[in-house]
């Protein structure tokens, strides 16, 4: 018999998996506490992760026997913070989407917080990454842009933010945990 206090029991036909940088990375026990209950999840994040650190993870995920059912992307901050260009920046995101979108069925990808903070290349990329996620997730029928940056500007001056102003503290990271399980 299951004890009732270990709490509800993720439904097994439902698999999340999660890929971040360092944003995600100081909020692993939040999208834990928001996915695991609900979801098969999965999480893996890094900080300072650019896309190509993750990539063959993803690629693997999704070539499993059971993929995920929903792939959360929050990578690009970390491109950004690394002075990636945006032709880099387009030619690593299409390299997953290229890869993942035919094997998993929700894709979401969380774009970037364009107001400024303490990383210098993050605050001169955040608009020009933002658009190239734009445009590129419109050619894949089942990606979507999360509205990451929508949340952050209108948080802009809440407590929500460590202060290098690009990062979260508790209240931020239960708040983007919320946003990835909308997601």
């Amino acid at each position: 018999a299951r004890d009732a206090s270990a709490g509800p029991v993720p439904d097994p036909r439902y698999r999340v998996a999660f890929y971040g940088d360092s944003l995600g990375y100081n909020a692993e026990s939040e999208l834990r506490a928001a996915l695991e209950p609900s979801y098969v999840f999965t999480y893996r994040a890094a900080g300072g992760a650019a896309i190509e650190y993750w990539r063959r993870s993803i690629l693997r995920q999704a070539h499993r026997d059971d993929p995920p059912d929903v792939l959360v992307i929050e990578l690009g901050t970390a491109d950004a913070g690394w002075d990636h260009g945006t032709r880099r920046f387009e030619r690593d995101v299409r390299s997953v989407l290229d890869a993942v979108s035919p094997l998993v069925p929700c894709v979401r990808w969380l774009d970037q917080r364009a107001e400024p903070s303490l990383f210098e290349f993050v605050n001169e990329h955040a608009v020009d990454f933002n658009q190239v996620l734009w445009r590129v997730a419109a050619d894949y029928p089942n990606v979507e842009i999360v509205h990451y940056s929508h949340w952050a500007s209108l948080s802009h001056d809440r407590d929500v933010w460590w202060p290098d102003q690009l990062h979260h503290n508790a209240a931020g990271r239960r708040e983007m945990a919320a946003l990835v399980r909308q997601a």
